[in-house]
């Protein structure tokens, strides 16, 4: 026998008797969860997807500048660079050496094969000799 006194907005009901009341409600929260956890799921892979086809913008962009054939000089895979640099880092350092006063003669040290030490006068050579030195140590 079902008897039920109302308190509230829940139904108080004797011991061992359904509360359909209280069945929904967890019902509700599992379904809840369930949602939470698959949008969360879904947010994280797009981000991934997205952080990917950024990299792979930037790893185009880089290869098409001078700035890869010191990083060749360096020995700084740029694969490994981008995974290990922020994209603000790699952004400001692609502005540098697009705006770099010095292109002919990069130019001319790239196409001579020069030894690293002749590119001090790089605005991004201190910084791509540090990051090459934590991704060695890594």
């Amino acid at each position: 026998m079902l008897r039920q006194q109302r308190k509230g907005i829940f139904l108080e009901c004797e011991a061992g008797e359904t509360n359909v009341t209280q069945t929904l409600i967890a019902w509700g929260i599992l379904a809840a969860l369930v949602l939470t956890a698959l949008a969360l799921t879904w947010a994280v892979r797009r981000n991934l997807h997205q952080t990917e086809k950024t990299r792979a913008a930037l790893l185009k962009r880089l290869l098409d500048m001078r700035l890869s054939g010191l990083m060749q000089v360096m020995g700084i895979d740029p694969r490994g660079y981008l995974s290990q640099v922020t994209v603000v880092d790699v952004e400001r350092q692609l502005r540098a050496c697009r705006g770099c006063p010095h292109q002919y003669r990069c130019a001319g040290d790239l196409s001579r094969a020069a030894d690293e030490t002749r590119f001090t006068y790089c605005p991004v050579y201190s910084s791509l000799s540090t990051t090459r030195d934590l991704l060695t140590a890594a």
